[in-house]
């Protein structure tokens, strides 16, 4: 298949905005060795769509386990343009808590671990900003469920 038959089908408006996880989707890659500089090759869609499966092979997503920022105590860490869920994970002593934050407001859900966390979320322009109250060592992952782009 050529990259002008790709390109003709876009053209020619032969779009779909939905496929099965087994579809074979095109994809035009560069490559020096072709004038257009483009070759086409096939993917599937289940390939394409970041995540993990579970044991019954349903997808998982949201894994910020290599995401990992570095907070120092008293510091702080900003989520822009959110509202939703927080999911604060400290790397070191495996410590989790779960956050909801909207209409300017925060609240703690649960947490694991040792002590009730003094840490805080609270909001910050069209966001919201976490702080390190607890002393906790680090790194962190902030992983986060957006329903809204502000606070």
């Amino acid at each position: 298949m050529d990259i002008l038959n790709f390109i003709s089908w876009i053209k020619g408006k032969r779009l779909v905005t939905s496929v099965s996880d087994d579809a074979l989707v095109p994809v035009g890659i560069r490559t020096p060795q072709r004038d257009d500089k483009y070759t086409t090759v096939a993917i599937k869609k289940s390939d394409l769509i970041p995540g993990y499966l579970d044991n019954n092979g349903n997808y998982i997503s949201g894994d910020s386990s290599n995401n990992t920022v570095n907070v120092a105590p008293g510091g702080t860490h900003d989520i822009p343009n959110f509202s939703g869920m927080l999911i604060v994970n400290d790397h070191y002593s495996g410590r989790v808590e779960t956050w909801i934050a909207g209409s300017g407001d925060s609240a703690l859900l649960g947490y694991t671990g040792i002590g009730t966390p003094t840490s805080t979320v609270t909001q910050n322009g069209n966001g919201y900003q976490w702080t390190n109250n607890n002393n906790l060592n680090g790194p962190f992952t902030f992983t986060v469920i957006k329903t809204r782009n502000s606070a």
